[in-house]
């Protein structure tokens, strides 16, 4: 199979297997919305941003560095699995012992039990790391399609059963644990761990040294990724924080998986024909216009009609995430070519440019949320809107030559999915606000969501037929 057509099918399995499982994640995270309040949301926030920056730290980058290796022996494998044991439980540990100290940073003392309890995510992720690496450096996505569907499942049903019962905030901590488990037990089935581990380090020092440099410039992209969080944790109530994360949830939904499937799919895609001196720059560019056609509608659609569907989906004691969602929903495409430079330049052995681009982040966006914080959950929303195009402009910049990729070719490649999408968005809001007061919001929704849809497919195989042709063709399930 060639790079190409494994870009393709890999895009459809891995694809496949997480929106299967996003209409129900979706309705689960609607109703336990609708179940919790805000305070509980804020909790939950700050709990899933300490352990998701734990996580790149536990992780080291070894699972990048096994895709990327342009050999993989037994020791080396064993070698990676010790260090993944080692790291992961000494995390675990730490952030038990820390947790007095975090919830007092964060005047959070009710979160003490949560972030604990969230440790057990750093005991289950050395068990799947090696294994489901393996699988994405076989280009094996449709085993990884299975695995998606299955973890995103399992997570979504017992978040929605345990805010059945009542349960709380505890609801958001333990179906995502619940989740992490059942991908352990898929990923072993599928691709079972055989080889025994090994503290002997020395096989894999130089794959250690790559994941190194991975694991700092996930780091720095985690952090400058969550800092939103993390400083409003810190300065917002936590009902603030929740208006503000329930927003930024919503609007996350549908990008958070297409960017796991884009980096999931092109890092070791990337990887491979960079070993096989492929070029890189078509495969590039029509990544980034197939996946700014899908986005960036979705996401400015949801923006245009965010006014009735946050008081239909999760009720009127959500007003206030309405603003915060609609300004999120305007930056967050740009999110998308963050994660490409991010993917393509790992694939390519650029760590260390890849550090340097995530630093920038680190610096550049917590200044932009320290600057929006005292204007409450509508400055964070404003600060992703001003940091985000600074940092990709510098960013590329300064990646062009490695890469080949120009702002100009960038520019070029989204400006159609970007007019398009705005003539669509403009137009349902009007007419959202056009329809009059008498209808119900639930009735409203039923006449735009169509119209929107409708509108843009027009557009698109109007003005851009061949796109819209190769989009079709993605859908299609196969080898």
């Amino acid at each position: 199979m060639s790079s190409d057509s494994g870009f393709a099918s890999g895009l459809r399995w891995v694809a496949a297997g997480r929106l299967s499982a996003q209409l129900i994640s979706w309705l689960g995270t609607i109703y336990v919305m609708r179940t919790l309040v805000p305070q509980d949301y804020g909790l939950a926030a700050i709990c899933s941003s300490i352990i998701a920056i734990v996580m790149i730290v536990a992780e080291f980058g070894m699972g990048a560095s096994v895709i990327q290796a342009k050999k993989l022996e037994d020791a080396q494998i064993r070698s990676i699995f010790g260090a993944s044991l080692l790291f992961s439980f000494s995390c675990a540990a730490m952030l038990v012992l820390a947790a007095p100290l975090l919830t007092w940073f964060f005047r959070a003392p009710e979160a003490i039990n949560l972030i604990r309890a969230s440790a057990l995510h750093l005991v289950l992720s050395p068990l799947s790391t090696i294994p489901e690496a393996i699988l994405r450096r076989d280009l094996r996505f449709r085993g990884v399609s299975v695995i998606e569907f299955v973890t995103g499942i399992s997570a979504s049903l017992a978040t929605v059963a345990l805010a059945w019962y009542g349960a709380g905030v505890w609801s958001i901590v333990t179906g995502p644990l619940v989740g992490a488990l059942a991908r352990v037990i898929m990923i072993n089935l599928l691709a079972p761990q055989r080889l025994a581990p090994s503290l002997n380090l020395r096989p894999a020092a130089g794959m250690l040294d790559f994941g190194f440099k991975v694991a700092i410039s996930r780091l720095a992209s985690t952090v400058f990724g969550q800092s939103d969080v993390l400083i409003a944790g810190r300065f917002l109530s936590k009902a603030a924080l929740g208006e503000y994360s329930v927003g930024m949830t919503l609007a996350m939904l549908p990008v958070s998986k297409a960017m796991g499937i884009l980096n999931q799919v092109t890092y070791p895609t990337i990887a491979k024909m960079h070993r096989e001196g492929q070029s890189l720059q078509p495969v590039l560019l029509e990544g980034l216009r197939l996946f700014a056609y899908v986005l960036v509608p979705l996401l400015w659609g949801m923006a245009a009609v965010a006014p009735w569907l946050i008081s239909s989906l999760i009720g009127p004691h959500w007003e206030q995430a309405v603003l915060p969602m609609q300004i999120v929903c305007l930056a967050l495409p740009l999110r998308m070519i963050s994660v490409l430079l991010s993917s393509v330049l790992q694939g390519m052995g650029q760590a260390g440019m890849e550090v340097r681009n995530t630093m920038t982040g680190v610096v550049l966006l917590p200044l932009c949320f320290l600057a929006g914080a005292p204007f409450g959950a509508t400055g964070l929303a404003l600060a992703w809107l001003v940091g985000l195009p600074l940092l990709i402009v510098v960013n590329l910049h300064r990646a062009r030559d490695v890469m080949k990729l120009t702002i100009r070719d960038a520019l070029l490649a989204l400006s159609k999915p970007v007019a398009l999408s705005g003539v669509m968005a403009a137009s349902t809001l009007a007419l959202g606000h056009g329809l009059g007061p008498q209808l119900s919001d639930w009735l409203r929704l039923s006449m735009l969501v169509p119209c929107a849809i409708a509108l843009y497919l027009v557009l698109l195989w109007t003005l851009d037929r061949p796109c819209a042709i190769k989009l079709i063709s993605l859908l299609k399930i196969g080898r």
